[in-house]
């Protein structure tokens, strides 16, 4: 800023304050006995602000609290419940609470944070991520084949039950 600028700005807050901050003279600024109390003052107030700031920023990456989760049973126990211990020696302050169904939950009446299933979401009352893409193959043990043939179309899968 210019010096008239701070000048001007020194001004009107000298006014607003009803004091004199600065002793002025031609050549030189200086606080006055109010003026320099006025600034430790507000340089308390700004290092409080700061410590503010930096303890709700901390707050933020210190994920505290319980995360709620509800897995698909095949996907969750193959490829998510083994990075767990992962996560809780990352964010020691954060409790799991991990449960596993196939079902289709509601996670605002079920108290559930998030969920993993396996599709696509219908739901559009949720946030939907794509966490992994996978093709489907179908196979058939060779003794199924001997029994059964070898099919050429979908219709041609039989569910034999043993």
């Amino acid at each position: 800023m210019s010096p008239s600028v701070v000048s001007r700005s020194g001004s009107r807050l000298e006014d607003d304050l009803g004091i004199r901050l600065l002793q002025r003279t031609t050549r030189n600024l200086t606080l006055t006995e109010d003026g320099a109390r006025f600034y430790d003052r507000c340089q308390q107030i700004l290092a409080e602000l700061e410590e503010a700031e930096l303890e709700v920023k901390q707050s933020t990456l210190r994920q505290t609290g319980t995360l709620r989760l509800d897995l698909s049973i095949a996907l969750g126990k193959m490829y998510i419940a083994p990075r767990l211990p992962q996560l809780s020696a990352k964010y020691p302050d954060l409790k799991l609470n991990v449960s596993f169904s196939d079902r289709i939950v509601d996670l605002i009446e079920e108290g559930i944070d998030a969920t993993v299933r396996v599709g696509a979401g219908k739901d559009n009352r949720f946030v939907v991520h794509p966490l992994a893409t996978t093709q489907l193959v179908t196979c058939a043990a060779p003794a199924y084949l001997q029994r059964a043939g070898t099919p050429k179309t979908p219709q041609d899968l039989k569910i034999i039950v043993v």
